[in-house]
């Protein structure tokens, strides 16, 4: 799950680069500090919402997606208001679409915003277990059912749909224990039925206590996207990313520049610390506790969060290092690492293109904003220092969220 506001105090540290893998050309850009930086900074090329905004189509109440069209459009998943929203160039509301309900193209709980084949959109709902495709122009196409713990993740050009049922081990644990939870993976037709079994992959790395399943702080979990005829797979355990056939077939390993970092005493003291700061003074001694004794992963994750742009490219979030929004992402083409981006603090980024980025901010109100941001020329030099010491961050986790 990702939240925009974590509940938790945060230390954010930077990865290090990955060494140069076996068989990659070391005059091609291979490592993080090899490769031109873009570093967003100014005010947005465009912003929809905040908390100045009065007039009616613009308040958000928890977005947890947005897209920029090929024309120029921008599409928000305004989960709180049951509806998708479109947006000329400009900024000026063209099309409110859905509304609360159990109808064609209406939600409950909308937890994914996809763009798709031709700037088609894919949406998910948690609550009605149901998956919609809508027109680029905010017309309902079709939508089908899933089963409990199933997700869907991508729609291939074909038509087909890439989906995967959590499989998540319940054996009771004496002493809490982190284990891999995983993905059935299998293909969906257009209409939604399964024409194909994929197989087990990896889904999330899940804490076993008694008889609960539970999350991870900086536990590693599968980074998914489609794109055309196939899919990226990443897992965050090594410093690689697979590319996959519709059918499940690799076509590719891509080396990655960022790499696992080791979970360190003091790493664990700091997060364990900053946790215990935010909670009540009387339960801080309990909670400090707990965090200590709370098992970690082997390492921290190589990487973060997968997006698919709208110039084509494949951005990759950096991987948790104490804060739950990383700043820096890495764009890939043609399995090449081309650039680094840094997007300014608090800005959750959901879509890139060759000189943009889109993303949604929240401030200390939980008073949501959509920004387009310009994306500098990238230049030589390193990522800039970020912030480096504990920082306490309020707002609670919202009822809507961006599913990986």
């Amino acid at each position: 799950m990702l939240s925009l506001r974590s509940a938790a105090a945060v230390l954010i540290l930077v990865a290090a680069p990955a060494a140069v893998p076996a068989g990659v050309d070391p005059a091609v850009p291979s490592t993080a500090a090899q490769l031109p930086v873009s570093v967003v900074t100014g005010p947005p090329l465009l912003r929809l919402g905040g908390a100045a905004e009065k007039r009616d189509g613009y308040w958000f109440v928890q977005p947890n997606g947005a897209l920029r069209l090929a024309d120029g459009r921008i599409v928000v998943a305004a989960c709180g208001l049951h509806e998708l929203r479109f947006y000329m160039p400009d900024g000026t509301l063209q099309r409110r679409v859905g509304g609360e309900g159990d109808g064609p193209g209406e939600f409950r709980l909308m937890t994914r915003l996809r763009r798709t084949t031709a700037d088609s959109l894919l949406t998910l709902d948690l609550f009605q277990r149901r998956t919609s495709l809508f027109s680029p122009d905010g017309d309902f196409v079709r939508s089908f059912n899933l089963p409990i713990n199933e997700d869907v993740f991508g729609r291939f050009a074909d038509g087909s749909f890439l989906a995967g049922r959590s499989i998540v081990e319940r054996e009771p644990a004496p002493t809490p224990v982190i284990v891999w939870s995983h993905w059935d993976m299998r293909l969906r037709d257009a209409a939604g039925e399964v024409i194909e079994e994929l197989g087990r992959y990896p889904r999330s790395e899940t804490l076993l206590r008694g008889s609960a399943s539970l999350g991870v702080v900086g536990g590693r979990f599968a980074a998914l996207a489609v794109a055309g005829d196939r899919f990226y797979l990443g897992t965050q355990e090594a410093a690689e990313i697979r590319v996959l056939s519709a059918s499940g077939t690799e076509l590719q390993v891509i080396p990655t520049v960022t790499a696992p970092a080791p979970v360190t005493r003091e790493f664990r003291e700091a997060t364990a610390r900053a946790a215990a700061a935010r909670a009540p003074a009387e339960n801080r001694d309990g909670v400090l506790r707990r965090a200590l004794e709370t098992p970690w992963p082997g390492a921290l994750p190589a990487y973060g969060r997968f997006l698919l742009g709208g110039d084509g490219r494949l951005w990759v979030q950096d991987g948790y290092r104490g804060s739950m929004e990383p700043r820096s992402w890495t764009a890939y083409r043609d399995g090449r690492a081309e650039l680094r981006a840094v997007v300014p603090a608090g800005f959750a980024a959901t879509d890139f293109g060759a000189d943009w980025v889109l993303g949604i901010t929240m401030d200390e109100m939980d008073i949501a904003a959509v920004e387009l941001h310009r994306l500098p020329p990238a230049t030589a030099g390193e990522v800039p220092p970020q912030e480096s010491a504990v920082t306490v961050v309020g707002g609670a986790s919202p009822r809507c969220w961006m599913r990986r």
